[in-house]
């Protein structure tokens, strides 16, 4: 795989109303990583950072920690979707470099931007055309009304056609349909229920044949990030990574303003004045750990 930094567009996940409710905590699980909970919009926008979380979906890249500048944030490997941490820069440089290499080659690179009581994604995932890509996926939704669900599907898989979700048992009556690379990642109040995802074969003599089909439950009062990805195991070309998110009511807020907060920033700043896209000049020497031999 050729590793490329572009177009770290922040992809909106719907509008948000400025006279909408804050969002308290968010309780946090995914297919690999175990359980965590973000702080609130109100403590975070006091604090004055960003919650930010990293999914890793390129099945090809080696195991990479994860840097905000010089400083090493998280490790990740194919399908990891980290909790989320607190960022305290406004714009910031994120690399992936192969694990346990700090001073190895930059697999992927970029400079993105936050804002302070705002949740984000920040993906690397495959182009199109195969190269690498970060975007930032604005994380900001409310909890979905009484006994509804909220679903949202991204598709990042370049050999995968469309993809649709139907009920189990009724393909007559699709939930979401039509989604494909580039699609906006928008969230969508569904009934809870079970279902079915579909991956389309690409090109158009096979758009009657199905590529993946995969089964999930949706739960009301939860949101729901469905990734179709490409696969990692030989027969199983494409692949989904489940992330749920619970947003608990906003708490009235109590800011201590005595005395200054002694927190130290979580992003290193750097000059910002040309925010291109860069990547390594190496990127390509960087190749998953032989584990074959112990």
């Amino acid at each position: 795989m050729r590793f490329r930094a572009i177009g770290g567009a922040v992809l909106a996940a719907g509008m948000v109303v400025a006279c909408q409710q804050s969002q308290g905590p968010v309780r946090t699980t995914s297919d690999k990583t175990k359980a965590s909970t973000a702080a609130g919009e109100d403590e975070t926008k006091n604090e004055g950072v960003a919650q930010v979380r990293i999914v890793q979906a390129i099945p090809e890249a080696p195991k990479a920690d994860v840097f905000t500048g010089d400083r090493k944030q998280w490790t990740v490997d194919f399908g990891t979707v980290t909790p989320y941490k607190a960022v305290a820069e406004q714009r910031f440089t994120i690399a992936l470099k192969p694990a346990d290499q700090p001073d190895g080659p930059v697999m992927i690179q970029a400079k993105e931007g936050v804002d302070a009581g705002h949740r984000y994604t920040i993906l690397a995932a495959p182009d199109k055309d195969g190269a690498a890509k970060i975007d930032v996926i604005s994380d900001d939704e409310p909890a979905p009304a009484a006994g509804k669900a909220k679903l949202r599907v991204i598709d990042v898989a370049p050999q995968a056609g469309t993809v649709d979700i139907y009920p189990q048992g009724d393909k007559k009556h699709a939930i979401v349909d039509n989604i494909d690379m580039g699609s906006p990642a928008s969230y969508r109040e569904v009934d809870p229920s079970a279902v079915t995802i579909e991956v389309k074969a690409k090109g158009d003599a096979a758009q009657k044949g199905t590529l993946a089909s995969h089964e999930e439950t949706l739960e009301a009062g939860k949101l729901y990030t469905l990734l179709v990805v490409s696969g990692e195991k030989a027969g199983k070309p494409v692949d989904v990574i489940k992330i749920v998110d619970q947003v608990a009511p906003a708490q009235a807020a109590v800011v201590d303003t005595s005395k200054a907060s002694g927190k130290q920033p979580a992003i290193q700043r750097e000059d910002y004045d040309n925010p291109d896209y860069e990547i390594h000049p190496d990127a390509d020497t960087a190749k998953p750990k032989d584990t074959s031999k112990k």
